[in-house]
């Protein structure tokens, strides 16, 4: 259908040559920092912690989520889809750390737009409000 013999490939001059390296370089670095969910039992506390813990994380979130949310070392970069179910795992992710006594206050979160940080809020305090009934650490969500 396709002839393919007859296409020329686009000659990468050094420039693109240098930028392909340094992307490279970036994703072998982000690669060697990754947090498999294979091992997500051995590698982070919410196995052992999952009995004091009010809210049952892992019923709620498939384990790339679960991950996501519970890991408590390090920065997190999560790289996800239109439907993914980001919002969740960000709103489980915060009501995760303030169950685990980070203040609301320590938390950045970061969105592409104030309805969506807005809307992240509101359903954590609804998560942790069963949890933190009379606890005023709620109205600084």
């Amino acid at each position: 259908m396709f002839n393919i013999d007859s296409y020329t490939y686009p000659i990468l001059d050094d420039d693109i040559k240098s930028k392909l390296a340094r992307l490279k370089q970036s994703v072998n670095k982000l690669e060697t920092n990754l947090i498999s969910v294979d091992s997500i039992s051995s590698c982070h506390d919410y196995m052992e912690r999952r009995q004091q813990l009010s809210i049952d994380y892992a019923s709620e979130l498939n384990p790339n989520q679960l991950l996501a949310a519970t890991t408590t070392a390090g920065k997190i970069l999560v790289i996800a889809g239109a439907g993914s179910g980001k919002t969740k795992t960000l709103t489980y992710r915060t009501s995760y750390l303030i169950e685990n006594g980070v203040a609301p206050s320590n938390i950045l979160l970061l969105t592409f737009t104030r309805k969506a940080a807005n809307e992240i809020k509101s359903r954590a305090k609804a998560l942790l409000s069963t949890t933190f009934e009379s606890d005023r650490r709620l109205n600084d969500i």
